[in-house]
């Protein structure tokens, strides 16, 4: 029995791991502050490329915008580069392909650009504050049955796999059904 749910355990872990990695890979960039470097750069007088350079200058998570902005290429393809933002990656691309296009006046739209992300910030701090109770109660519900489990030392589990074929799926099912809903109510949670 433990086998079967170590297997199983051990079948998951990879793909999680993968999933975590794949997340970690997100450029951890301060959006906010980034907007407002290229907006006040851009307000000072320099031009949109200059502007832009100076905001990613030493920016590790922006590095490959960055090597593209210094050798010269288009800021379209430079644009395509701060799509990877997580939240107004295809809001910069698209004004900064509208920018190159028309020549528009670049502070206003990074003006806007940054009075948007603020907003953004702020609405994603409310809703954290306001669900935090919730999270947390589901967070106590989640653990009730694990909690349940390991004080019982998990002999109705076991008697219950050893009862036959059914009652080992029925305890196989029932810890990958447990395994599955720990894990949405922890990525809900955060």
């Amino acid at each position: 029995m433990l086998l079967v749910v170590g297997g199983v355990l051990l079948a998951i872990v990879p793909a999680a791991l993968r999933r975590f990695r794949v997340r970690s890979r997100r450029p951890n960039v301060d959006e906010i502050r980034l907007l407002s470097s290229i907006s006040s750069a851009l307000r000072a007088g320099h031009s949109l490329r200059s502007s832009i350079a100076m905001s990613l200058e030493g920016d590790p998570g922006m590095a490959h915008a960055g090597r593209l902005i210094g050798i010269g290429a288009p800021i379209t393809r430079v644009g395509q580069a701060l799509t990877r933002l997580p939240t107004n990656g295809r809001r910069i691309e698209a004004a900064l392909t509208v920018l190159e296009m028309t020549g528009g006046q670049a502070a206003a739209v990074f003006d806007r650009l940054l009075a948007g992300a603020v907003r953004e910030a702020d609405l994603a701090r409310q809703r954290r504050e306001l669900t935090a109770q919730a999270r947390a109660s589901a967070l106590v519900v989640s653990i009730l049955p694990v909690v349940a489990i390991g004080l019982s030392g998990g002999s109705q589990l076991i008697a219950l796999a050893r009862s036959g074929v059914v009652g080992l799926t029925s305890a196989v099912a029932g810890i990958l059904l447990l395994a599955a809903g720990l894990a949405t109510i922890w990525r809900l949670a955060r």
